[in-house]
């Protein structure tokens, strides 16, 4: 008698523990299923806030590589014109610096300069080389303050932005400063058809704080004759 009762208490323990394990089990799944559901509910929350802004014009026939270009620099009291063309990775220009011109030729951001007849390896002849790129003006307009919109009469439109040197530095730098600074300035000139001709810098905080620049920095490009350049060498 007492060896049924140990027999059937024996089941009894044994059904108990595999129902224990069952709802281990389920516990367990129901734990993950909610764990999962809160990741992808992060991540879509997380892509919200992280969609890019969308602007009124169009960097895609700069973004073709394919134009001639004038960019003006005032730095301090210097005025320095670069004038060429691109066609791709490519670009060949003059720098004109108070009357002293030089040939230059870049390649995929690397640059040589010509000296008598040769060409010679040089560093960007521009002080702040990030600026000539469109990449990076994409990014800092995404981190950028929208402040002021201007029309012309010929339908052409110009929207001016503010960024911080803070922004500045983590972008182009990526150093983390805490200073209490002046805006920095970008405005950007596009015409009826959303495509952007013209980028204006007011960079002098930026370049102050860098000892680039004692008072000014500006800068201005003027892009025309898109897809018009051929293939460039030297």
């Amino acid at each position: 008698m007492s060896e049924k009762k140990n027999k059937k208490k024996k089941i009894e323990t044994e059904d108990y523990s595999q129902q224990k394990a069952w709802l281990f089990l389920i516990a367990y799944f129901i734990f993950f299923t909610a764990v999962i559901i809160s990741i992808r509910s992060n991540n879509s929350n997380n892509r919200e806030k992280t969609k890019e802004k969308e602007f009124a014009f169009s960097f895609e026939k700069i973004e073709k590589q394919n134009y001639t270009f004038q960019y003006q620099l005032l730095l301090d009291t210097n005025q320095i014109l670069y004038e060429g063309k691109r066609n791709k990775e490519k670009s060949l220009f003059t720098k004109n610096s108070n009357g002293i011109i030089e040939n230059f030729f870049e390649s995929s951001n690397l640059y040589v300069k010509q000296v008598n007849q040769l060409w010679i390896k040089e560093e960007s002849p521009y002080p702040i080389p990030q600026l000539v790129d469109v990449n990076y003006l994409k990014e800092i307009l995404q981190k950028a303050t929208y402040d002021s919109k201007t029309n012309y009469s010929n339908q052409s439109q110009m929207y001016t932005y503010q960024v911080s040197t803070t922004t500045l530095m983590d972008s182009y730098e990526n150093k983390k400063i805490d200073i209490a600074d002046e805006v920095n300035k970008i405005s950007i000139t596009f015409d009826s058809n959303k495509d952007v001709q013209k980028i204006e810098y007011d960079f002098t905080p930026y370049a102050i704080y860098n000892g680039i620049a004692t008072t000014t920095y500006r800068f201005t490009m003027i892009f025309d004759n898109f897809s018009d350049v051929e293939e460039l060498s030297i």
